[in-house]
């Protein structure tokens, strides 16, 4: 038997355990290398290039955009006014569809400046009047109209009878008149449309009318109007009354006009804006995008 405490007799271990004991150690070794030998064989072959190539696009990203802003600077400009790519437009100085849509990026000595805000200086033209979408050219009419201290209500889309804009009296649900609206006429318009108005007046007992064009009337035209108590506004004469009013409300009808996509046209069966096309034999017109659910169609007048 063996002594117990200190000194005693161990019970040695056989050679059977002890080789078992090294062949697990091995095992566990074994199991421990392999995933350490994958994972470290993925960082150097996948990891490490990775972080390398994005190290490199993010140092080529940083130089382009440093050398974008180098080329945005503009020089202040020498002369009064706003540099327009590389043009002046004066304060005062009227500015056409051409030109406006030329306005980019302005800048006045340090400040920027963007291209709304410029305009206030901008007055309204009889080029910006023909090349006008009708259904805002009808939406010019109207408040002109209101700031005249009237009450005006556009039509609906559709047969409107002759008439697009019905005109009431303060203080008054009766229409006190109608007005009908020629937008795209460079020329005059004819005595017909006159004895147009002049008719629907008497059938539906209007004592007042107006038309309203962006360009004149013939002679005939304005004999008729003159016989049938109705008052022709050629395009002129509605520049001239919007740039009398006071300058902010001659700058908000300008605004409403410039800052929208005024030149194109408005289905004037659906309301929305139209894209052109061309016809068989390669003459362009205005077409509904919602063909062929809506057949709404406008002709491109040649200037």
């Amino acid at each position: 038997m063996a002594r117990r405490g200190r000194g005693s007799w161990q019970k040695k271990d056989s050679w059977e355990e002890v080789a078992a004991r090294i062949a697990v150690g091995i095992m566990i070794l074994m199991a421990i290398a392999l995933p350490l030998k994958k994972i470290l064989a993925f960082t150097t072959e996948v990891v490490i290039p990775v972080i390398i190539i994005g190290a490199i696009c993010y140092v080529l990203y940083v130089i382009y955009r440093e050398m974008g802003k180098e080329k945005s600077k503009v020089p202040a400009p020498a002369t009064k006014g706003m540099p327009v790519r590389n043009k002046v437009i004066k304060f005062d100085q009227a500015v056409t569809p051409d030109n406006y849509k030329k306005v980019g990026s302005i800048k006045s000595g340090a400040e920027n400046i963007s291209a709304s805000s410029i305009v206030s200086d901008m007055k309204l033209t009889r080029d910006v009047l023909y090349e006008m979408d009708w259904k805002l050219f009808e939406t010019l009419c109207t408040e002109a109209i209101k700031e005249q201290g009237l009450h005006a209500k556009e039509t609906s889309f559709g047969a409107d009878g002759g008439v697009d804009i019905v005109v009431y009296s303060k203080n008054s649900e009766e229409p006190a008149g109608i007005v009908q609206c020629k937008s795209g006429f460079e020329r005059e318009v004819d005595v017909k449309v006159v004895r147009e108005l002049a008719g629907v007046m008497a059938i539906k007992k209007y004592k007042n009318g107006m038309i309203i064009s962006s360009g004149d009337f013939t002679q005939p035209a304005k004999a008729e109007a003159g016989e049938a108590g109705i008052r022709l506004v050629s395009g002129q004469l509605l520049i001239d009354a919007i740039n009398k009013m006071s300058p902010e409300k001659s700058k908000r009808l300008a605004d409403m006009v410039y800052m929208s996509d005024y030149t194109t046209q408005t289905c004037p069966k659906c309301g929305v804006k139209m894209v052109k096309r061309n016809e068989e034999k390669g003459r362009p017109f205005w077409g509904c995008p919602r063909y062929p659910r809506c057949v709404g169609k406008i002709s491109i007048k040649q200037r």
